[in-house]
């Protein structure tokens, strides 16, 4: 019986102890593919600066793609296309001004 006793005990501490190294964290290997993502993203912004570099040095020659990788496209845009109907109608000259402005012209043409 104490021998029974004394081996789950000496078992349970196997287990815990390798539980333990299990769960232990190697914080070299962390540190160590940390720097390297660090670097690996450095490596990206500078590639991205130097290529909007190159971009912003070129004439504009109409659209253009600046990045073979770009998940969007920008692409120029009217601004009669981005404007909302009640913009157009409040900046468009109502039919009152226009007939005042050609009572002006007719008046200046006297």
């Amino acid at each position: 019986m104490k021998t029974l006793k004394s081996l789950a005990l000496v078992s349970m501490l196997v287990l815990g102890s390798q539980a333990y190294a299990a769960d232990s964290v190697d914080f070299d290997a962390i540190i160590k593919e940390n720097s390297q993502a660090q670097t690996q993203l450095h490596k990206q912004i500078k590639e991205t600066v130097e290529t909007s570099r190159i971009a912003a040095q070129t004439p504009d020659t109409g659209s253009q793609v600046i990045a073979d990788n770009a998940q969007t496209v920008h692409v120029r845009t009217k601004k009669d296309m981005l404007t909302f109907a009640k913009e157009k109608k409040h900046s468009a000259a109502s039919q009152q001004q226009n007939d005042k402005r050609l009572a002006q012209e007719f008046k200046d043409l006297e």
